[in-house]
C-alpha cells in the first residue's frame, strides 16, 4: 500500500530515517519548555512573554510527548490485539495542538501595547466610557490597516 497525499501537500526533504532520527532526538532533549521559549523569544520578541510561555508549553513542553505516547500507543495495538487507545489518549495531542494554531495565529501581531490596549478598552468599556472606548477602538484598528490576516490552517 502507498501512502496517500494530499496534492498541495509539500515535499519534505527529509528521508524517513531522517525524520525518525530527528522526532528521537527531540524525544531525548531535557528542558523542552526552555529551549522552546527561549527560541520563540528569538522569534517573536515584542510578544508578552505570557504568550510565548503559553506557546511553549503547548508546542515543546507537551505536544512532542503527547504525539509519542499516540504512537506507542499505536504499536501496543499492533502488539497485542485486545488493546485500545483511550480516546483521552488521542485528545492529548489535538489539544495542544489546537491551542498552538490559536496562538500562532496570535503570534505576528502580539505586542504588549497591544494588550495594554486591549485592557485599557475593556476598562473603558466597564466604566461606561464610551469616547475612551472609540478612540481605542480607532488606535486598535490604526495597527492592523495594511497588516495581513493571521495564517489559518487549511482544513480539508
Amino acid at each position: 500500500m502507498t501512502k496517500l497525499e494530499r496534492p498541495d501537500t509539500p515535499p519534505n526533504p527529509l528521508s524517513e530515517d531522517e525524520k525518525l532520527d530527528l522526532a528521537i532526538a527531540l524525544a531525548k532533549r531535557q528542558n523542552l519548555f526552555d529551549l522552546g521559549l527561549a527560541r520563540m523569544r528569538q522569534q517573536y520578541p515584542s510578544a508578552p512573554d505570557a504568550l510565548l510561555q503559553s506557546g511553549a508549553y503547548h508546542l515543546y513542553a507537551e505536544l512532542a510527548g503527547a504525539f509519542i505516547d499516540v504512537l506507542a500507543q499505536l504499536e501496543l495495538t499492533l502488539r497485542n490485539p485486545q488493546h485500545r487507545i483511550a480516546e483521552v489518549q488521542v485528545f492529548h495531542p489535538a489539544y495542544h495542538l489546537y491551542n498552538w494554531l490559536q496562538l500562532e495565529a496570535l503570534l505576528p501581531w502580539a505586542r504588549a501595547d497591544f494588550f495594554a490596549e486591549l485592557k485599557a478598552l475593556k476598562e473603558c468599556l466597564s466604566g461606561d466610557d464610551v469616547k475612551g472606548a472609540s478612540e481605542l477602538l480607532e488606535t486598535i484598528f490604526q495597527q492592523f490597516e495594511g497588516s495581513s490576516p493571521p495564517p489559518m490552517p487549511d482544513f480539508p
